[in-house]
């Protein structure tokens, strides 16, 4: 013959005020400890089955509700006094690299390709960058741009020979930035058979490498065969990483400058 059925833990009060939580109930085994999750709260129900879960700086779930378990049952626990968080937006799908194959070598310039990604806010543009090494971190990664949201292909140049990294993140309507793609490599054996040619830049003017931090820096190089615009950087680090360079584009002339400031 069976025995009597197991009561269930049942909830009679469930309170937050503040950050000191008190939820009461009952239907739990006689003398065993009963649990509230999340926030690590315990204690013991007496010989009737009731319990008082309590605790003090409490930091409530984002949906208000505790599961109250003595380890047979279990019974949410709705919080009053808690105001629920809003659920954090879905995030934007990840596109996936398509070309170059990875570790594939090419000669610049050249184009990287991406999937297409959809969300229901719209996709409005893709992040792309490429780095030395896969840390992407601010000193690593020599080109950052973007493009719109119906174009999944980007132009590469102006990349000395060696091993790079690139990857693609998509950008919603509502400009939530979404996960980066998965990390591809390419290696730059060369110059392509399209790329320009490469100006012969000039000793700055005025003669001398010290200048005052206010001072407008001049500089004049030869003219490229095959060039439509210059593009001028400077920087402290060789390897012009993204951060803490100084860049103009589009320069449609022979000459161009910086004035550095105090940085």
């Amino acid at each position: 013959m069976a025995g009597p059925a197991q009561a269930a833990i049942s909830i009679s009060r469930a309170e937050l005020q503040g950050t000191s939580v008190r939820i009461e109930g009952g239907g739990a085994v006689a003398s065993r400890i009963v649990t509230g999750a999340p926030g690590a709260l315990s204690t013991t129900a007496d010989g009737r089955g009731a319990f008082r879960l309590e605790g003090s700086f409490f930091s409530a779930p984002p949906d208000c509700t505790v599961t109250v378990s003595d380890g047979v049952t279990s019974a949410p626990a709705r919080l009053s006094g808690c105001v629920a968080s809003a659920p954090p937006p879905p995030s934007v799908a990840a596109p996936s690299p398509l070309s170059p194959a990875d570790a594939a070598g090419v000669t610049v310039p050249f184009d990287i390709g991406w999937s297409a990604v959809s969300d229901p806010a719209g996709v409005v543009a893709y992040n792309w960058q490429v780095s030395r090494t896969t840390a992407f971190s601010g000193t690593s990664v020599v080109i950052q741009n973007s493009t719109g949201g119906t174009r999944t292909d980007a132009p590469v140049s102006g990349l000395a020979d060696g091993a790079y990294f690139w990857r693609v993140q998509a950008v919603n309507g509502k400009n939530v930035q979404g996960a980066w793609s998965a990390v591809r490599s390419f290696n730059v054996t060369g110059q392509g058979a399209t790329a320009p040619g490469s100006p012969v830049l000039d000793a700055a003017k005025g003669g001398t490498t010290l200048f005052h931090p206010l001072e407008h820096i001049s500089f004049d190089w030869s003219a490229a065969s095959g060039a439509g615009a210059y593009v001028v950087e400077a920087a402290r680090d060789p390897s012009f990483p993204i951060e803490g360079k100084v860049v103009t584009d589009n320069v449609d002339t022979l000459s161009s400058g910086f004035t550095f400031g105090s940085s």
